[in-house]
C-alpha cells in the first residue's frame, strides 16, 4: 500500500514538472523577436591615409532609424562604444540615388595599424552590425596620394605599366595645393598620354589672338619655388581627379585639360576647343565635358611630375 501511494507522489510529481516544463516552453516560444535593423557592410575605400567604409541599411523593420555609420577599432568585432562616425555621411556618384548606402570617412586613424570596422544601425530597439573587414594603415616613410611632395599634394603614383615607371623608385604626378585663383580659357594641343600634359602646356594653343590661356599660364607659373608646372592633359586629370579626396581643396566647378578632341573623331574639333571636367564634389565624382568653347573662362590646377 505505501509502495503504491509512494508510486501516485512520484507520478504527480512528475505530472507537474512536465506540466510546468511545457508552460515554460511555451513561454519561451512566444518571447518577442526585436525588430532591430538589418544592415550590410560592403567595402573599404582607401586614396593614401584616406579611408571610408562603405554600408547598406538592408532591411529597416518598418522602424525609423535613429542612426547609422561605421564602427571601428584595432580590436576584432567593434561597437558603438569604440571609435564610430556618422555625422558626415557621403553620398558619392555610386550612391546618390539609392539613401539606403553610405560611406563614411575614418578619422584619426594611426599609421601603420590594422583596423577592424563594421558599418551599423540603430533603433529604438537597439543596434544591429554588419559584417567585420580588416584593413592596415600605411606607413609613415611610405610616399602615397595626398602626401605634401614638391611644392603640392601627391596626385598619383606611377604603376610598373606607366611611362616614367622605374622599378624600385617612387615617380608620378604633384598637384598643386590649390587651384590657381585666376581663370582663363582653354590652351593647349592635341596630345593625351602621361606625359602629354608638359607637351601640350609648352606648346600652348589657343584661341587666335589670345596670348594668356590656362596653358600658358601654368607654362610661366612660378609656385612653392617650382616653374615646371604644367594644364594637365586629359588622362592625367583623370587619374588625379580619382584621388581627389587625398588631395583636397578642390570645388564644386569645371576644369580645363590640356587637349582638345583629336580631329579624326570630332569634325568640329579645332584648336580652341578643349576637354574639360566637371567636378560634382558633394558626390565625389566628376563627368567629361567635351569640346567646350575655349570662349569659357574655367578653373585651373596645375600638375608637375617627380
Amino acid at each position: 500500500m505505501n509502495h503504491l501511494r509512494g508510486l501516485n507522489i512520484c507520478t504527480c510529481l512528475l505530472a507537474c514538472i512536465l506540466f510546468l516544463w511545457g508552460c515554460k516552453k511555451e513561454e519561451i516560444s512566444k518571447s518577442p523577436v526585436l525588430p532591430l535593423p538589418q544592415v550590410k557592410t560592403i567595402s573599404i575605400f582607401q586614396a593614401g591615409r584616406l579611408f571610408k567604409c562603405r554600408g547598406a541599411l538592408v532591411i529597416d523593420s518598418n522602424q525609423t532609424i535613429l542612426e547609422k555609420g561605421v564602427c571601428y577599432d584595432t580590436l576584432p568585432f567593434p561597437t558603438i562604444k569604440n571609435s564610430k562616425n556618422f555625422s558626415d555621411i557621403d553620398y558619392n556618384t555610386i550612391d546618390y540615388w539609392s539613401p539606403s548606402y553610405f560611406s563614411i570617412k575614418l578619422k584619426g586613424l594611426k599609421d601603420e595599424t590594422t583596423y577592424y570596422v563594421r558599418a551599423y544601425a540603430t533603433n529604438e530597439w537597439g543596434t544591429a552590425y554588419g559584417e567585420v573587414i580588416k584593413f592596415t594603415t600605411e606607413s609613415k616613410s611610405t610616399i602615397v596620394v595626398g602626401d605634401d611632395l614638391g611644392g603640392g599634394k601627391v596626385g598619383y603614383i606611377f604603376k610598373n605599366s606607366d611611362p616614367g615607371y622605374k622599378e624600385g623608385e617612387v615617380h608620378g604626378i604633384i598637384a598643386a595645393p590649390n587651384d590657381l585663383i585666376e581663370r582663363a580659357a582653354w590652351g593647349g594641343d592635341d596630345f593625351d598620354y602621361i606625359g602629354a600634359g608638359k607637351v601640350n602646356t609648352e606648346n600652348h594653343g589657343g584661341v587666335i589672338g589670345a596670348n594668356i590661356n590656362a596653358a600658358s599660364i601654368c607654362d610661366d607659373l612660378v609656385l612653392n619655388g617650382y616653374s615646371d608646372w604644367y594644364l594637365p592633359c586629359k588622362i592625367e586629370f583623370d587619374l588625379v581627379l580619382k584621388n581627389m579626396e587625398a588631395i583636397g581643396n578642390f570645388k564644386e566647378d569645371i576644369y580645363w585639360s590640356s587637349t582638345h578632341p583629336p580631329y579624326s573623331n570630332n569634325p568640329f574639333a579645332e584648336p580652341r576647343y578643349g576637354y574639360s571636367f566637371y567636378l560634382f564634389i558633394k558626390m565625389h565624382g566628376y563627368a567629361f565635358y567635351d569640346w567646350q568653347n575655349s570662349s569659357y573662362k574655367f578653373a585651373i590646377r596645375p600638375i608637375r611630375y617627380f
